[in-house]
C-alpha cells in the first residue's frame, strides 16, 4: 500500500468512526486531520493527528502519526475556570485543559517513541483498525464521560489521572452532581487514589469545603 492509498484508508476508518460516535450532545466534525469536538453546539476540544515528515518520519514508514487530544471546555471546565474558590495545581501545559492527551505519554504498543508507524509490509487496515480502536476506547469514551459528567468518569481520572489538568477538582464536582452513585469516602479508600502520585491530597482536601458548602 502507497501513502496515496494509506491516506483514503485513514480517512475511511476516522469517518466511520466519526458516524458511529456522534450522538445529540457530542458531535465530532473531521477535517484536514483535525477532529473537533463540539458539546450542546459548542467547540469544547479536538484531536489532531500530525502525519511526520522529513527526519521525524521513520525510516521506510508510509506515515508516522503523532496524536494530540485537549478539551477545553464543558460544565466541569467552566465551573473550575469561573470559581474563585477552588484551589488549583500550577498552571502548565496539562492544567491548562480539562483534559489533554498526547501520544507521547501511555505505555501502548502502538506508539513507539510518541508516534504510530506504519509499514508497507504491515496488514495497514488492521493496524488502522487496532489505532482508532485505541481512540475510540482510550480518548472518546474518557472524553464522553467527563462531558457528560457520568460517574464513570470517576473510574477514567484514577486510572490516568496525569491526563486530567484539575482531577482533584474534577473528581469532586463529579460526586456532587452523581451523589446516588459516587461518595467521597469510597474514593478516598480506594488505592490508585491513595497511591497516585498525580492525585495532590492537600488540593482535594482544601476543594472539598468549597465544593460541599
Amino acid at each position: 500500500m502507497g501513502k496515496k492509498e494509506f491516506k483514503q484508508c485513514f480517512k475511511s476508518q476516522i469517518e466511520t468512526l466519526v458516524e458511529r460516535f456522534n450522538s445529540r450532545q457530542i458531535v465530532i466534525e473531521y477535517s484536514k486531520n483535525i477532529a473537533n469536538i463540539k458539546f450542546m453546539n459548542e467547540t469544547v476540544g479536538k484531536i489532531e493527528f500530525k502525519f511526520l515528515t522529513g527526519k521525524q518520519l521513520s525510516m521506510g514508514a508510509i506515515a508516522s502519526i503523532f496524536i494530540t487530544a485537549n478539551i477545553f471546555g464543558g460544565e466541569i471546565w467552566k465551573e473550575i475556570l469561573e470559581s474563585t474558590g477552588f484551589r488549583k495545581k500550577d498552571s502548565n501545559i496539562y492544567t491548562n485543559y480539562l483534559y489533554s492527551f498526547y501520544s507521547s505519554l501511555p505505555n501502548n504498543n502502538l506508539f513507539k517513541g510518541s508516534k504510530t508507524d506504519f509499514f508497507s509490509y504491515d496488514n495497514i487496515e488492521e493496524k488502522l483498525s487496532s489505532f482508532f480502536d485505541f481512540i475510540s476506547k482510550e480518548l472518546l469514551s474518557k472524553i464522553s464521560n467527563i462531558l457528560m459528567k457520568r460517574a464513570m468518569a470517576i473510574d477514567d481520572i484514577l486510572n490516568t489521572p496525569h491526563y486530567y489538568g484539575q482531577p482533584e477538582i474534577s473528581m469532586l464536582l463529579l460526586c456532587r452532581d452523581n451523589p446516588q452513585e459516587l461518595s467521597l469516602s469510597a474514593i478516598e479508600e480506594d488505592k490508585r487514589f491513595r497511591n497516585s502520585s498525580c492525585i495532590n491530597k492537600r488540593i482535594w482536601e482544601e476543594n472539598k469545603t468549597v465544593v460541599f458548602l
